[in-house]
């Protein structure tokens, strides 16, 4: 008898100690609720500062995780969600370099002052240079000089690098419609 209640015992612990976060299900076990996105900046709210967004989301019937409320929800961090420090806009950007580039606008609007006083002066490097930074813009391979990303908006065409590995230095862009 004491045998069979140390079996039982030992399967229910090891049950408890092996269960796994909500955060660690498969995405197919779970359905999320979309995040609220700002009218302003275009991003999740609420921004942490370290650049994550949280979302409630519905485990399937049948499955039990750790961190779980009774109504069978959890909250779910989605790291690198959100930039809390991104205030310049990918489309003015752009358009600045499509129509003013030769004058060196978009750098200057980007924070490169130095090169868009040379761009100035030599007519965006005698238009070399003004089309060079309209891909690198377009493709957003040239981002604001502060290192954080563009404001763009959350739903609609965007691009997305897809880097492979650190081998191959091999980048490939998806334009994609959300």
């Amino acid at each position: 008898m004491s045998l069979r209640l140390i079996a039982i015992l030992t399967v229910l612990l090891s049950t408890i100690i092996t269960q796994q976060p909500c955060q660690n299900l498969s995405r197919y076990h779970y359905r999320c609720i979309e995040p609220k996105i700002s009218n302003i900046t275009q991003q999740p709210i609420p921004c942490e500062g370290n650049g994550s967004s949280y979302v409630w989301c519905e485990v399937v019937p049948g499955i039990d995780c750790d961190g779980i409320f009774p109504n069978q929800t959890f909250r779910k961090e989605i790291l690198n969600a959100c930039d809390p420090k991104s205030h310049l806009h990918h489309s003015t950007a752009l358009l600045l370099s499509i129509f003013l580039g030769f004058l060196g606008a978009d750098r200057f609007y980007l924070g490169y002052y130095a090169l868009g006083t040379l761009k100035l002066l030599s007519l965006g490097g005698l238009l070399v240079f003004y089309l060079v930074d309209i891909i690198l813009i377009a493709l957003k391979l040239l981002g604001p000089a502060d290192g954080t990303a563009y404001l763009a908006p959350y739903y609609g065409p965007n691009t997305y690098p897809l880097r492979l590995d650190n081998d191959t230095m091999f980048a490939v862009y998806v334009f994609a419609y959300l």
